[in-house]
């Protein structure tokens, strides 16, 4: 009797954005935890956190991270997006995202940037969203700003070249502004949103999830291993964080570590949900239950 062929591996390419809040994903592709589950798994940095969606209906990726606000506009356009599990949380206590302006702005508070030019790292996605939030609650009028897309890889020219008076940064480039002396934080942008707001996820289509169950949760469970393993071996996360951002190792041993978590919680979808309407992104009845994949 000739021996049961061993099943295939399940191949998932991955679009991932290029800040650490994914380390779960590096971690766990580096540590062979999604190996170990069946999956073939081939994270690919994409740019432009916008082009997630379509990437992922158009079968280019499999699953991806588009912010939740972004997810939330792709289904106001009919693009039919599932959360599978979460990469990190938002924490006013440890700022993983801040607004810097240039050194000598001289701003200190929300109404300083009344007629100023505001970089983010794409319109009406997540950071983007947060500082409208944190403007709005210090008595700014939005209409008074100008938001001007600005990508991760452009920001630290383009602050010190004086083309944004002040921008939304995450890590790395944020200690990398920091640290060269181009800019300095003005206030903290994420008391204007709820204590661990998520502010990362994997998403895929919601037939690929339904045709693919057991590998989405085998995908999550590996992602789960992969944020267990980080907090308990910094340096090897470090060397993961450098290989697919790209960056050295000493740069990421200085950068705050970010919260990660891949529990998704209704409360987080409920008031991401809430500050979209606000904001005017969406005007249709969201279904929670099929977003996070109880339907």
């Amino acid at each position: 009797m000739l021996p049961a062929q061993a099943q295939a591996p399940v191949k998932l390419k991955v679009g991932f954005s290029p800040i650490n809040e994914y380390t779960g994903l590096f971690v766990a592709k580096d540590q062979g935890f999604f190996e170990r589950r069946g999956l073939d798994v081939e994270p690919t940095l994409i740019q432009n956190n916008a082009t997630i969606p379509p990437a992922l209906v158009g079968n280019s990726i499999q699953l991806g991270t588009p912010s939740v606000s972004t997810i939330l506009q792709a289904l106001e356009g009919g693009l039919p997006l599932q959360l599978i599990c979460g990469a990190g949380v938002f924490s006013a206590a440890k700022p993983s995202i801040s607004l810097v302006a240039k050194v000598g702005s001289g701003f200190t508070k929300a109404e300083d940037f009344r007629g100023k030019r505001v970089g983010v790292s794409a319109l009406n996605a997540l950071f983007h969203i947060v500082v409208k939030e944190w403007l709005s609650k210090g008595g700014v009028d939005l209409k008074t700003v100008s938001f001007v897309e600005t990508p991760f890889t452009q920001m630290f020219d383009m602050l010190r070249g004086g083309q944004v008076d002040a921008l939304v940064a995450s890590e790395p480039v944020l200690s990398r502004i920091l640290n060269g002396g181009v800019g300095e934080r003005v206030g903290n942008i994420l008391t204007a949103v709820m204590d661990n707001a998520l502010s990362g996820n994997y998403s895929t289509t919601v037939d690929f999830a339904k045709k693919n169950r057991a590998a989405m949760l085998s995908f999550k469970a590996a992602i789960e291993e992969g944020h267990v393993f980080a907090q308990s071996n910094p340096k090897a996360a470090g060397e993961s964080i450098a290989r697919y951002l790209q960056l050295d190792e000493k740069i990421v041993a200085a950068m705050p570590a970010p919260i990660l978590r891949s529990r998704i919680d209704r409360e987080q979808v409920e008031f991401w949900i809430k500050v979209a309407k606000s904001q005017g992104l969406i005007r249709r009845e969201i279904s929670i239950e099929s977003l996070m994949g109880e339907a």
